[in-house]
């Protein structure tokens, strides 16, 4: 098995951040990485002797390590088995079928001869891909002084800008983070959080539980396919529930196993309502952040530090040693100005392929691999996780799992349903090899990409 990732294994967007105020949104004792021990984040955390419980949100750091330490074990025991483990620490930049039932890697080297690998089966484990500034003007540079196109990996302000004004270009979680990466650094100025609807990620309860069985029949809202339809059972469900002492949160968690299901039921033009009117709403309540921060949240919004606004960035020009931001905002006639020191693009990551920045994607795109949803949400997949190709046919030995399984599952960006494809696509691939639907050579080799 080869695995493919540049940088630390286990890290990425996500749990590649070394500040201990980056906590996960899920509580320890549900993040272990297999769906039969749900509790073996939390084991191995006690295992270190480290004071978290099982309903503690837990710095990202500590998962990444987590992670390492599982691939490791998981090697350990392929190992004495005969199955042997081999990572290269860069990037595969072409795929491409050999002709005779296999796949040709291209990986980045530094040296003059090409670098290639063959394999029989190929999982494009691709996680999130950065973020994309909004559309503003198209001369606007990017990469000028005080202006961040991405939110990660890097330095901010200097010591001398702790009191300079910054504003955040989105109010979700990624927002929450910088916020919090800022106040880490010494930064003592007024943020500002600027999005379409001004919406700030709902907290977790004090002692996060799953939500009771039963609360939510398993066929909700099994005869909707309308969005109106499903969001006025929603409220009702809601309603119900806190009628029996109930919390709007068991309602939400109880509907994850049946989300895929729900958004399958609407057809494109109902789902594009969702993305338009709903999905900003239903993410904030979905994808909650940990309890504390609430309370940092609220602090920094009674002591005038933090402004949520909700309206549309207009334009953005130099003015000085500042960035002045043309902003709409809300229910305003006029456009007003806001003077920032620093503006970082908070939207998210980006899930339109069609717009990454990744020669291995760009590639496959251009040869006809890949088939983009048509609501820029990921990537269409077939059986057992087989990518389809541009006319729709899937890929035998080709296969993708990640979050761009959204497209058409929508649930498929935390833990607990990650973890799931990832050991669908596992047995997916040794049921193909085992057939031979994945290949007809005889030596078997999978190269997983992440």
């Amino acid at each position: 098995v080869h695995l493919v990732n540049k940088g630390a294994l286990g890290r990425g967007l996500a749990y590649g951040t070394p500040s201990p105020h980056h906590l996960l949104n899920v509580p320890a004792a549900r993040m272990g990485i297999s769906a039969h021990d749900e509790s073996g984040f939390l084991s191995y955390l006690q295992r270190l002797g480290l004071p978290f419980g099982a309903g503690d949100f837990v710095p990202r750091s500590l998962y990444a390590a987590y992670l390492q330490w599982a691939l490791g074990e998981a090697s350990a025991v392929a190992h004495g088995a005969g199955v042997s483990l081999q990572t290269h620490d860069t990037v595969a930049t072409e795929l491409q079928p050999d002709g005779q039932g296999r796949y040709r890697v291209h990986l980045q080297s530094a040296h003059a001869a090409p670098v290639h690998l063959v394999a029989d089966s190929v999982v494009l484990a691709l996680g999130n891909f950065a973020s994309i500034p909004p559309p503003v003007q198209p001369d606007l540079d990017w990469g000028a002084p005080g202006l961040y196109a991405s939110s990660w990996g890097q330095r901010v302000l200097a010591p001398s800008d702790i009191f300079a004004p910054v504003l955040l270009l989105g109010s979700g979680l990624t927002a929450l983070d910088v916020l919090l990466q800022l106040r880490h650094e010494g930064h003592r100025g007024q943020v500002t959080m600027l999005s379409r609807r001004g919406l700030l990620a709902q907290a977790h309860r004090r002692q996060e539980t799953p939500p009771p069985k039963g609360l939510v029949p398993a066929d909700a809202m099994q005869e909707e396919y309308k969005v109106r339809g499903m969001l006025r059972s929603l409220r009702s469900m809601v309603a119900s529930a806190h009628a029996n002492g109930h919390d709007w949160r068991d309602v939400i968690g109880g509907l994850r196993a049946a989300t895929p299901r729900l958004w399958q039921q609407l057809d494109t033009a109902e789902q594009q309502r969702f993305l338009r009117h709903l999905a900003p709403y239903w993410d904030t309540h979905r994808h909650r952040h940990a309890s504390q921060l609430a309370d940092i949240v609220a602090h920094e919004r009674s002591q005038n530090k933090l402004c949520v606004m909700a309206g549309r960035l207009q334009s953005l020009e130099r003015d000085g040693q500042l960035w002045s931001a043309g902003v709409q905002q809300r229910g305003a006639a006029r456009v007003s100005k806001l003077l920032a020191h620093a503006v970082i693009n908070c939207t998210g990551p980006s899930t339109d392929i069609r717009r990454a920045n990744d020669p291995l994607l760009k590639g496959l795109l251009h040869a006809g691999r890949l088939k983009p949803d048509a609501l820029g949400l990921g990537l269409e997949v077939g059986p057992e996780y087989l990518l389809l190709d541009a006319a729709g046919t899937p890929q035998p030995g080709l296969r993708y799992v990640g979050p761009l399984l959204r497209a058409g599952l929508w649930e498929a960006t935390a833990v607990p349903e990650l973890r799931q494809h990832a050991a669908g696509v596992a047995n997916a691939v040794v049921a193909g090899l085992q057939r031979g639907t994945d290949t007809d050579m005889g030596e078997r080799l999978t190269t997983a990409h992440i």
